[in-house]
């Protein structure tokens, strides 16, 4: 899961690099995107975080649900 923001350089980077990955990433993984334009995108990313992070921000999941590993 990604948290990005459109007003973010970093975050569009990554999001073209993920994109142009996305053959074999999709073999393994589910990218979702939040991005901070949507209501409550908070809701889905604050239980994930221990403190509030900065964007790109990223987590992969457990198929629980629980995070394995973050970017922080």
């Amino acid at each position: 899961m990604q948290e990005t923001a459109t007003w973010c350089a970093p975050c569009w980077r990554l999001s073209r690099f993920l994109h142009a990955h996305k053959d074999l990433l999709e073999k393994d993984y589910i990218h979702v995107r939040r991005d901070h334009r949507w209501h409550h995108w908070q809701d889905v990313l604050d239980p994930l975080q221990d403190e509030p992070a900065g964007v790109p921000w990223t987590v992969i999941l457990e198929t629980d649900g629980r995070p394995l590993i973050t970017s922080d």
